[in-house]
Formats: structure tokens, C-alpha cells, sequence
């Protein structure tokens, strides 16, 4: 009798679905070696997608970071050309600017939101968070509401409310900052680990 090696030890080979052939018998199922083979590209795939999740959350907070950046610079421009009191109201999900409107009724005043398309209410994408800081503080974000007041006021000298503006991730440290001066100067940088 011819025995081959690793062959006719008395057990059949691992298989799960397929076609093998043990013996004098065929017997489906897949070998071992093809499930695992399986696993590995299943993990490969896994680890470039959550890879690619992660960059592409970075991604919008950046955009994010850069909208706000040259909206509130632009806002400033609007606010000397329009010798008008802006402002930017921060709500969990979007942001918006409002301007300064004292009612004819007497010394009541309010906040209506601008008309300008550049200016309207703008959604904060998903999975990005931000977090706004003024003299040491952490503002709690606005609900969205017809009578909110904003944070961050723009004077028709151009002149801002100081504020830091952390914004990354939801739920993980910021990736970038914004920082607006006193004086009206808005600068944003990326925030190293």
C-alpha cells in the first residue's frame, strides 16, 4: 500500500463549502486556507475604508475651518461697508450671520438674519464638531431659535468679539483653530497633536 505524505493520515482536510475529494468520496466545502485567504482581504478592505473614513472627516473639518475663516473676513467687509453691527450665531449643526436691527417701536432691538446668499444659514457638516472660546470660556452653542443672539460680534469699524474656535472630529481633539483679534484680524491654522 502507497501512502503519500500529509495525505492518507485518516482525516479528511479541513473544508467548509467546495469540492474535495477524500478518498473514494466528494465532499463540498471551502479548505481552510481559502476562508482565511478570505478573512485577510476582508481586513485589508476594513483598514483602507476606516482609513479613509478618518481622512475624509479631517477633510470637512478643514473645509469647515476655511469657510469660516474668509465668511467672518468677508463679514467684516460687509460690516464697514454697510456701517452695520453684524454677528455670528454658532448652533450645533450650522451657523449663520445675523445683523443688528433696532425695531421703530423705541430702544427694543433685534436680530435679523442677513439676506445675502454668502451670508445665510450654513449646515456644519456631519461628524465635525467646534468648540468657541471667548476671554478663557467655553460658549455653550446656541439651539436653533427665531431670537438668538450671536456670539461673535462684528462692529461697523470691523472690529470682532476675541474668540478661539477649535474644530475637528466629533468626539476627538480639534485638527484646526481660528483665532479672531479684537482688532478684526482672522487667522487659521492646523492644530499639531
Amino acid at each position: 500500500m502507497k501512502t503519500r505524505v500529509g495525505r492518507n493520515l485518516g482525516f479528511p482536510p479541513p473544508v467548509l463549502w467546495g469540492k474535495v475529494r477524500v478518498g473514494g468520496t466528494l465532499t463540498y466545502g471551502f479548505t481552510l486556507i481559502e476562508v482565511l485567504v478570505v478573512l485577510i482581504i476582508i481586513s485589508i478592505v476594513t483598514s483602507v475604508a476606516m482609513l479613509s473614513i478618518s481622512h475624509n472627516q479631517n477633510q470637512r473639518a478643514k473645509l469647515l475651518a476655511s469657510a469660516l475663516t474668509e465668511s467672518l473676513t468677508l463679514a467684516e467687509e460687509q460690516a464697514i461697508l454697510q456701517q452695520a453691527t453684524l454677528g455670528l450665531v454658532i448652533m450645533p449643526n450650522s451657523f449663520q450671520f445675523v445683523h443688528y436691527h433696532e425695531k421703530s417701536q423705541g430702544a427694543v432691538t433685534d436680530w435679523q438674519p442677513l439676506e445675502a446668499r454668502v451670508f445665510k444659514k450654513q449646515p456644519i457638516p456631519s461628524g465635525v464638531g467646534i468648540r468657541l472660546e471667548i476671554a478663557g470660556k467655553t460658549i455653550t452653542l446656541a439651539k436653533p431659535s427665531s431670537n438668538t443672539k450671536p456670539e461673535i460680534i462684528i462692529s461697523s469699524g470691523g472690529e470682532l468679539t476675541p474668540f478661539i474656535m477649535w474644530i475637528g472630529s466629533a468626539g476627538h481633539a480639534a485638527s484646526y483653530k481660528i483665532v479672531g483679534e479684537a482688532n478684526g484680524h482672522v487667522e487659521q491654522s492646523a492644530v499639531m497633536p
